[in-house]
């Protein structure tokens, strides 16, 4: 039987790179006080800001202490993986759940709840209207 099969077309929603290993997990080095430690930047959730400080939180609920400023963090992440919502903030991007506009935050897989500051609100906006079919 030659039955044709209906094909649907979908928008595209994530880009893929042939020519980048996509399996290969990315290591970031994080220094703190007396040593470095690497972790894997898909298991990071959010990292904030303080003062010359960063704290970075991971999926498993661990929190590590940085000497290192959130900026330098965000130079280094770039915005393919991470975006900055506030000026204290740095989020993965696969770790949003919701944005809530009426109170302006965004709500984590992890139930975590993020502020979002007003000059960051439109890079965050433009992120999601590239999420939506």
């Amino acid at each position: 039987m030659d039955s044709k099969i209906p094909i649907t077309t979908f928008r595209k929603i994530l880009s893929f790179d042939p020519l980048k290993n996509e399996s290969k997990a990315i290591e970031l080095a994080i220094s703190k006080k007396n040593n470095t430690t690497t972790v894997n930047i898909d298991r990071i959730i959010y990292l904030k800001s303080n003062s010359s400080y960063t704290v970075i939180h991971m999926d498993d609920g661990t929190k590590i202490v940085s000497s290192t400023t959130l900026k330098k963090y965000a130079d280094k992440l770039g915005n393919e993986s991470f975006l900055q919502v506030h000026p204290s903030y740095l989020i993965n991007k696969s770790s949003i759940s919701c944005y809530m506009a009426n109170q302006n935050k965004i709500i984590l897989h992890n139930s975590q709840e993020i502020p979002v500051s007003n000059s960051k609100k439109e890079g965050l906006l433009n992120y999601l209207k590239t999420l939506m079919v």
